[in-house]
């Protein structure tokens, strides 16, 4: 189990700098002619991402294909959905205008859950044996989850809940485990890890310290820290922080 690599910035640099230290990646793994897949976070990621897409905007780029980490079940194009919010932000426009493709997790068609949750492993599994440089974007929140996994009052549940050999699964909130609002939900699995070839973890401001300490000693289970199943990738994981 590797040790992460953290990065710590000041409150007001610390969405320029991550962005800016994404983009050098991005753009080292490009001059190496890779195809790249970016797995993009929701919520408090999303200003981030729209910078760093903003700094990629000179980058010609041979193959450039943008996903989703995790997304909110519902109708297609509901206000809550991540592919929503990364759209009505810019931040898609500004993927298309640098040749990127977006891959999301809601039909436009309006699917049944489990019609859906098919056609999304159909395209993920896609995306997972193509030979791409695969980048996973992630958030930390305070309750210790990351990508769509919520703390559960067991280990067991943890893993019948995100432990799956497809690359998404299909879950609904329980509020014995967790105030989430956000009741239906589709993550990628937790058996995508090893797969990535590298990890970011990027997490902003005082609320998320606690969570960050407990990532870092590993000093919880894995359901009160669901973030610890990233250590399941072979790969330091970067974090880059506002918290020392």
């Amino acid at each position: 189990m590797t040790t992460p690599q953290i990065y710590t910035f000041s409150s007001l640099d610390v969405v320029s700098k991550t962005a800016e230290n994404i983009a050098d990646l991005l753009i080292e793994k490009t001059a190496e002619k890779k195809a790249i897949t970016v797995f993009l976070s929701g919520g408090s990621a999303i200003a981030m991402n729209k910078v760093l897409l903003e700094k990629l905007q000179k980058v010609k780029f041979s193959r450039l294909t943008l996903t989703l980490i995790d997304e909110r079940f519902g109708k297609y194009g509901h206000d809550q959905s991540n592919e929503q919010q990364l759209r009505s932000t810019g931040v898609l426009d500004l993927a298309t205008k640098i040749g990127g493709k977006f891959i999301g997790m809601l039909s436009s068609q309006n699917l049944p859950f489990a019609q859906t949750l098919a056609q999304i492993n159909q395209n993920y599994a896609e995306l997972f044996k193509e030979e791409s440089y695969k980048l996973a974007l992630l958030g930390l929140g305070e309750d210790g989850h990351t990508a769509g996994w919520l703390p559960t009052n067991n280990e067991a549940k943890f893993v019948k809940l995100y432990e799956s050999k497809n690359p998404v699964v299909f879950y609904e909130v329980n509020e014995s485990d967790s105030n989430n609002p956000h009741k239906q939900r589709l993550t990628i699995s937790t058996s995508t890890v090893p797969k990535m070839d590298q990890i970011i973890i990027y997490t902003k401001g005082s609320s998320k310290k606690a969570a960050l300490e407990h990532f870092i000693k590993r000093d919880t289970p894995i359901n009160q820290t669901p973030a610890l199943a990233l250590y399941q990738n072979p790969n330091p994981i970067i974090v880059l922080t506002d918290q020392t």
